[in-house]
C-alpha cells in the first residue's frame, strides 16, 4: 500500500484508509467551523514517506474548495473553476495570515472529493478538475 496520510487543519494526522474516510466526509459536509480551526488548510500526503506529493485544501467559508497538487520537484498546480461556476473571492485565514481565494480557482465539493479520491488512487491530479 501507498504511504498515505491526511492532515486536518487542527493538525490532527490520519493514516491509510482512515485518511480517505475522514478526509471525503470533511469535503462533502464539515462547513467553516471545522475549516478555520488551526492551520486554516488541510492536505493530503501519498507517495514517499520523506518526500511526499501533496494534495491541498482549502475552504472558501461557504461550500468550495481551492485545491492545490504539489508534486516534489515541480510547480504546484491550483484548480481552476468549471466554465460558468466562477464566483466572488474569499479571504481566509491560513496559520493566522489572510490570504486570497480567486474566484475561478473554486471548485465544488464534489469536485474536491473526486479529485482526493483520484489523489488516493493514482497519486496525481484528477483530470476531471482543470487545473493550471
Amino acid at each position: 500500500m501507498v504511504y498515505l496520510r491526511y492532515r486536518a487543519p487542527d493538525g490532527a494526522e490520519f493514516a491509510d484508509d482512515a485518511a480517505l474516510i475522514e478526509v471525503t466526509d470533511r469535503l462533502g459536509h464539515a462547513g467553516a467551523d471545522y475549516w478555520s480551526i488551526g492551520a486554516g488548510d488541510a492536505a493530503l500526503w501519498a507517495g514517499s514517506r520523506f518526500n511526499p506529493t501533496q494534495l491541498q485544501f482549502y475552504f472558501d467559508g461557504a461550500d468550495r474548495f481551492q485545491l492545490r497538487f504539489v508534486a516534489p520537484g515541480a510547480m504546484p498546480l491550483v484548480s481552476q473553476a468549471a466554465v460558468g461556476e466562477a464566483r466572488g473571492s474569499a479571504r481566509i485565514l491560513v496559520g493566522g495570515d489572510p490570504m486570497l481565494l480567486a474566484s475561478g480557482t473554486l471548485v465544488s465539493r464534489s469536485a474536491a472529493c473526486g479529485a482526493a479520491r483520484y489523489f488516493v488512487a493514482h497519486v496525481g491530479p484528477d483530470p476531471a478538475v482543470a487545473w493550471e
